[in-house]
């Protein structure tokens, strides 16, 4: 089975979802699992922490503050509108088919 982590970390966000989302990976890589991440490269982000993890990343470019929409509190931590993150996925996941995605993230809800 092939899970996706959709999860970023930041100066602004934190670590704790990135880390919370590397134990549940690496519990799933230990019953077999293969696992990929999917996150944008905002500064202090933990790409190089997730790889030296042993886990795959697909990175997502940061847009301008003022593309971001305003939907959610926390929308403007995101880097991006939730419809251009959903794009930029969907781009990946057409090429990496996923049996499971996982969303670990204050800007994203079931838009």
């Amino acid at each position: 089975m092939k899970v996706t982590f959709r999860v970023d970390a930041s100066f602004v966000i934190g670590i704790g979802h990135v880390m919370r989302c590397l134990t549940l990976a690496q519990a799933l890589k230990d019953n077999g699992e293969d696992i990929v991440f999917i996150c944008r490269k905002h500064k202090g982000n933990l790409i190089d922490k997730i790889r030296s993890s042993g886990f795959n990343v697909y990175e997502l470019e940061v847009f301008n503050e003022t593309e971001a929409d305003n939907k959610l509190a926390h929308s403007h931590f995101l880097g991006a509108t939730q419809q251009q993150d959903a794009n930029n996925c969907i781009d990946f996941l057409k090429v990496e088919k996923s049996d499971w995605i996982i969303v670990d993230h204050y800007a994203l809800d079931e838009s």
